[in-house]
């Protein structure tokens, strides 16, 4: 699923191709590696505090408890989670009250 995002940079030593102009605009693709059977989160369950990285999973039972997880590559939209969580279990996206 493709991450969308308009990003501002600046970049100093482009005035050294004659093509470029300083304040011209440009359109560019930045390419991620992927990674294979990855388990994702919306970035919004994902949580912190002085001991890491952390997330409200939900009970067959309708309670929540906090389960310490180890976070890998993430975008704006997703978190991968390489430690802590299995597939098929459900996370809060909202702290628990």
């Amino acid at each position: 699923m493709p991450d969308d995002a308009i990003y501002f940079s600046r970049y100093d030593n482009l005035i050294s191709f004659s093509r470029f102009r300083p304040g011209m605009v440009a359109r560019c693709t930045i390419r991620g590696a992927p990674v294979k059977d990855a388990l994702l989160v919306p970035v919004e369950a994902v949580h912190a505090d002085d001991r890491g990285s952390f997330a409200w999973v939900l009970s067959p039972f309708g309670g929540t408890r906090v389960r310490r997880i180890v976070v890998g590559k993430t975008t704006s939209h997703f978190a991968e989670v390489r430690e802590g969580l299995r597939a098929g279990e459900r996370v809060r996206v909202a702290e628990a009250k």
